[in-house]
């Protein structure tokens, strides 16, 4: 009865008190400083304790009103981060984490001590139902640095309730939302997607980011389902020791009862139809399920893992029929770096999809049609999951100029980068439209940097954020142009930007399109480059002679290539997708600047874009001359070449391209050290599949868990000195003998 009224009066302010409080709120962008310590300086468009908000932090007073109208009131204002130090938030209904806006703490890893910072006490009503969840996020919306208690929860006698984060994929919440940096204590449901399905009502998503979650849940961890688009999930772990080292104060109960009842209950990750997603260094321990693969509403799942780690599970991982794509027989799912342990199974997976274990270990039966075992080592192969990059100073300088989109503001911007080279900082842009006429350039220690604190993409029908008009840069004049944005500066960053060529808007089936200097340009060393989005350029992100960048969750549509490198070391590119429909899902029809009307629409991409230019022209990632490139958790749909590289070193993970032109190999190497593990193909061009990729005669190539549709499996553990024209025509000769065998390899299996 206390929970019904707390949720009772939470509605009933909402609707009644806060309105009055907070219908004027001015929004003042602020530096907030941590107890503990962040990747990235925050800025805080709205600080949840400070006025006019004044919540109350001690656990004590329920948050939920305040917070949801702090929330409201950012996204009017276009989105931002709202803040909320550390303490204790104790909120009694659930909610909505609007498009564009960021819910954003103060984070403790829990591997790191237990005081957690930023702790959201649910005292929410107890249901067995998959909503209303805690935290409904949005697309470009996000959860970052958040520990959540359920104070109730026991493990003598589990208390149900829906999940803690959840995506609906409904409108403008259908791509891109991102929870990072944040603790699941006691969860009985920790991170669904696109769950409600199985109650009749139609969900879908693309591009969930899932980074840094760690915690102890009881019935379900994540739930996962029709996901049309890659998504990339980083460094999730589940485990009981994330409430047993809780303490006292968070009812925290003996090791062994979490792992006695979860051993017998947890589905620690439930996967349905997921097209394309990607998934590094994820574990899980003591639970009935590792990973349960499901059936879906539309699809089935393909994917890639690297670094898996299932332990102390009865089943490590188990596959329902028909849960796994297997067009042709010959899609699935790879695992590489990896140990699955199951005491019934290690891994049960009776369906005819593939499934391409490399360098793992399995404890357990191993039951499936289709299961592939390459013992190669893999083990010298590693990725960085916490990227550390130079932060700039905490000094905030706020650009005040026309957010229409209507008056060039390339003055302004300049003005404040210049101010802000003297002791470095940020120069922020709050969200709004911003038309550039010029160029500009970020110094030494300077970060450029829009609203939000989430991966942020143009939604259908919503363009808020930060978003920058280009009107520099088209070469059809006889001029020499910059690059709109240059990060000439040692540790100089881009972050939360999103760029428009707007003038090369496809308007026919043509082809044509206008040449443009780069997006962004980077030439300094020590750069980061996080979370924008560059659309209709030549090329999205360029960089010359920088050594030591990081280019992290950027997306987009480019003509030539997403991102262009030339002579640079150390070289590090993840979580980053080009896809056509980055032009043409937004909310232009309601920003009011004549090139925006009449925007090209989705039903003619194909025709307009992804036949007559990207396919004929994007090789998405294209590397010369650079040493100890890494590429992971990265996709393109719809282009000429995943990469073309020259003279380079590079280690590529955990990537897809789909919808490729039908005359060019996925990857080209000339005079490469190359290794690629875990990449994914789809074609329909009547090649087979086996245009994968070429190597000439200098190169070195190492690949392994090759996916591709219609391709007959196999696998080349080491390349060297070969002719990929001759390989490929063996292959598909001899793709008939492979099948025989693979026939009666079967029967004898079975």
């Amino acid at each position: 009865m206390r929970k019904v009224l707390c949720a009772f009066l939470a509605v009933w302010i909402v609707a009644v008190s806060v309105p009055v409080c907070f219908a004027q709120v001015q929004q003042t962008p602020q530096i907030v400083e941590t107890v503990y310590p962040t990747r990235d300086v925050i800025v805080a468009d709205a600080v949840l304790t400070e006025p006019p908000y004044n919540a109350d932090n001690t656990g004590k007073e329920d948050c939920s009103a305040i917070l949801q109208r702090a929330i409201d009131v950012l996204f009017e204002a276009g989105g931002g981060t709202v803040f909320l130090p550390a303490g204790a938030y104790r909120l009694c209904s659930a909610i909505k984490i609007k498009p564009f806006v960021t819910v954003a703490g103060d984070w403790q890893d829990p591997d790191a001590g237990n005081d957690y910072g930023t702790v959201i006490v649910a005292d929410v009503p107890s249901s067995d139902a998959y909503n209303p969840a805690l935290f409904n996020v949005g697309g470009s919306a996000g959860a970052v640095g958040l520990t959540v208690w359920y104070p109730d929860q026991s493990v003598d006698t589990p208390v149900p309730y829906p999940y803690t984060f959840y995506i609906d994929g409904y409108g403008a919440n259908y791509m891109l939302q991102t929870i990072r940096n944040c603790t699941l204590l006691n969860a009985y449901r920790g991170i669904g997607a696109c769950t409600e399905w199985k109650n009749d009502k139609y969900q879908c998503h693309e591009m969930l980011t899932i980074e840094n979650v760690k915690g102890t849940c009881l019935c379900e961890g994540i739930s996962n389902y029709n996901s049309a688009d890659v998504d990339t999930i980083k460094s999730l772990h589940f485990s009981g020791k994330y409430w047993a080292q809780a303490g006292e104060k968070y009812n925290a109960p003996d090791i062994s009862a979490i792992n006695e009842y979860t051993k017998a209950n947890l589905s620690a990750f439930i996967l349905g139809d997921l097209e394309w997603p990607e998934f590094c260094d994820i574990s899980a321990e003591n639970c009935k399920y590792g990973i349960y693969f499901a059936v879906g509403p539309r699809a089935s799942f393909s994917g890639t893992f690297f670094e898996l780690s299932l332990t102390d599970c009865e089943y490590g991982i188990f596959a329902e029929e028909k849960a796994v794509m297997h067009r042709g027989r010959q899609w699935g799912y790879s695992v590489c770096n990896s140990v699955i342990c199951g005491e019934k199974y290690a891994i049960y997976d009776n369906n005819k999809s593939v499934v391409m274990l490399t360098n793992t270990i399995t404890q357990g039966r191993v039951k499936g049609r289709n299961i592939h075992r390459e013992k190669a080592s893999t083990d010298q192969y590693t990725l960085d999951y916490d990227k550390a990059y130079e932060k700039p100073n905490a000094v905030l300088y706020v650009v005040n100029a026309d957010k229409t989109g209507k008056t060039d503001v390339s003055a302004d911007v300049r003005a404040m980068l210049e101010k802000a080279s003297a002791a470095g900082g940020i120069v922020y842009l709050p969200a709004g439209v911003y038309r550039l006429d010029a160029p500009v350039t970020v110094p030494d220690g300077v970060e450029l940097r829009g609203a939000g604190f989430a991966a942020g993409r143009d939604q259908s029908g919503c363009s808020k954020g930060t978003l920058i008009l280009s009107y520099n840069g088209y070469c059809n004049v006889n001029r020499v142009q910059d690059p709109l944005i240059t990060l000439a500066g040692d540790g100089s960053g881009l972050m939360n930007i999103r760029i428009h060529h707007l003038l090369n808007c496809p308007r026919d089936e043509s082809g044509g399109y206008i040449p443009t200097t780069p997006a962004v340009s980077i030439t300094g060393d020590h750069t980061h480059v996080i979370r924008n989005c560059a659309v209709l350029s030549s090329v999205g992100f360029e960089l010359k002679g920088a050594d030591d960048a990081y280019l992290s969750r950027n997306v987009g549509s480019c003509i030539n290539s997403f991102i262009r490198a030339e002579d640079c070391k150390n070289l590090l590119i993840e979580g980053c997708l080009q896809n056509g429909t980055a032009i043409v899902r937004n909310g232009f029809a309601s920003v009011n600047v004549p090139e925006l009307q009449n925007w090209l629409t989705e039903d003619r991409i194909f025709d307009c874009w992804f036949v007559p230019i990207s396919r004929l022209n994007t090789d998405f990632l294209a590397i010369k001359n650079c040493e100890n490139t890494v590429v992971f958790n990265t996709f393109i749909y719809g282009g000429r070449r995943f990469m073309l590289a020259e003279n380079s070193s590079v280690f590529v993970c955990g990537v897809g391209c789909d919808g490729q032109s039908k005359d060019y190999y996925t990857y080209t190497f000339n005079n490469c050290d190359a290794a690629v593990i875990g990449t994914m193909k789809s074609t329909f061009d009547g090649h087979d599949g086996t245009r994968s990729y070429e190597a000439d005669h200098a190169s070195k190539l190492k690949i392994y868990d090759r996916i591709s549709v219609d391709l007959v499996y196999n696998e080349f553990t080491v390349l060297k000195n070969c002719n990929k024209e001759n390989e490929d025509n063996l292959t598909a000769f001899l793709q008939p003998i492979y099948r025989i065998l693979e026939f009666f390899g079967r029967l004898f299996t079975e």
